[in-house]
């Protein structure tokens, strides 16, 4: 008399990800993909699941401008582009991108392991290497390698910080829509 219930993994996933919504306090943006539809493909969308804000993970939204302001509107622009493909889940450009910022050095507010994650900013050759963000003035080391030393660090979706030079300065960005 036993009945035994047979569920396929994505069938299983897709109930746990829409119990997760359910539960959610924000809404994924209305162009954005349902947890259903991201459950049945494979590879880099299981990524945009993990970030995908329906599931109640918070977001930095993207915007139109920054604060402090930039002497460098290319770096503006690169920061913002980088905030929206994590906002929308789309490919980053580089494979490190995404990870975990640890906080070793503990020059930001001390918050649990996983909370800060680090993305690249790599502004195209040619672009200027004296900036000014705010009242300060940074001259950019020249990449080495292939990543170069600018960073931007989100964290907990909800602040997001400019590092210059390579995790020593970190600058506070407001997002302005």
């Amino acid at each position: 008399m036993r009945k035994l219930l047979r569920w396929s993994v994505p069938a299983v996933l897709s109930a746990f990800l829409l119990s997760l919504s359910l539960n959610a306090q924000t809404v994924a943006p209305a162009d954005q993909p349902s947890a259903a539809d991201l459950t049945q493909t494979h590879g880099k969308a299981v990524k945009a699941v993990k970030a995908n804000k329906m599931l109640g993970v918070r977001r930095i939204e993207p915007g139109k401008d920054v604060e402090p302001k930039f002497s460098d509107p290319v770096r503006v622009d690169l920061l913002l582009k980088i905030i929206e493909n994590v906002y929308y889940g789309r490919p980053l450009q580089f494979p490190k991108d995404g990870v975990v910022f640890k906080n070793k050095e503990g020059r930001l507010p001390p918050k649990d392991l996983g909370y800060y994650h680090e993305y690249t900013v790599l502004p195209p050759a040619g672009a200027t290497r004296t900036i000014t963000v705010g009242d300060q003035e940074f001259e950019i080391s020249p990449p080495q390698g292939t990543r170069g030393a600018e960073r931007l660090i989100i964290g907990g979706g909800e602040v997001a910080y400019y590092s210059p030079d390579h995790y020593k300065t970190f600058i506070q960005l407001t997002i302005l829509r």
